[in-house]
């Protein structure tokens, strides 16, 4: 299949056509801007991605903790998608959200805060024979739409929470928590990685991803997006 136009072109275009709708109704009519909806969802902190082949060598989803995260910067592991509000992204880029949920819920490290109840878990399995299995998978899967929707693999970024989101600070982690559907609309794709081997009708269905309110927002907002854009969203496992 042909690649599918960037997202900022994708923008223009239906917001042109848009205006010219607007511009045949009758006169003293006001046609709005549906897209602008989109700029109205908070941005507080940079929405930070990552190259496809960085994720790829690195072997794993790391957490975004002071030390890793300061290399990463320097060495352009991690690199602003957008900086803040009003930003525009850099164009030629394709960003892929990685939505899912957690399947080591009890994991923590040094890291993590003994205060606080609710700091532990992490995205992958971090120990036995299914050890970086998600991390596995998002590769798979990446590299199957890179195939399919001939991408280049040097334009391909990736936001995965673990690490696009300060995990070691609990007011920068707060303002990404914030921005998170944001980030989603700001996405050219969206990816599920999943255990289940069926293609299930709707995300909603899918075991553990599709009983949590932060996943079903995440999929819901990015699909409205896409749509008001008039990019179709295609549903894969």
């Amino acid at each position: 299949p042909l690649p599918l136009p960037p997202l900022y072109e994708i923008e223009e275009q239906a917001r042109g056509r848009q205006n010219a709708d607007a511009g045949s109704q009758s006169a003293g009519s006001e046609g709005g801007d549906p897209l602008a909806v989109l700029d109205t969802f908070e941005l507080l902190t940079a929405m930070l991605v990552m190259p496809f082949e960085q994720f790829k060598n690195q072997k794993r989803i790391v957490k975004s903790t002071k030390t890793w995260r300061d290399e990463a910067l320097s060495n352009g592991w991690l690199v602003a998608h957008v900086k803040g509000a009003g930003d525009v992204p850099a164009p030629g880029k394709v960003v892929i959200f990685i939505s899912h949920t957690w399947w080591d819920r009890e994991f923590k490290d040094e890291t993590n805060d003994p205060t606080d109840p609710y700091d532990h878990g992490a995205p992958d399995h971090m120990s036995g024979e299914k050890k970086d299995l998600k991390w596995r998978l998002i590769c798979a899967g990446v590299e199957k739409l890179i195939e399919q929707r001939g991408l280049k693999a040097k334009d391909v970024m990736l936001w995965v929470d673990w690490q696009s989101i300060y995990q070691d600070d609990k007011e920068e982690k707060l303002k990404g928590v914030r921005s998170l559907i944001k980030y989603a609309t700001l996405c050219d794709y969206m990816l599920v990685p999943t255990e289940e081997e069926r293609l299930f009708e709707y995300p909603a269905q899918i075991p553990g991803y599709g009983s949590r309110g932060w996943c079903r927002v995440e999929y819901f907002i990015f699909s409205l997006a896409a749509e008001m854009r008039g990019r179709v969203v295609d549903w894969h496992v």
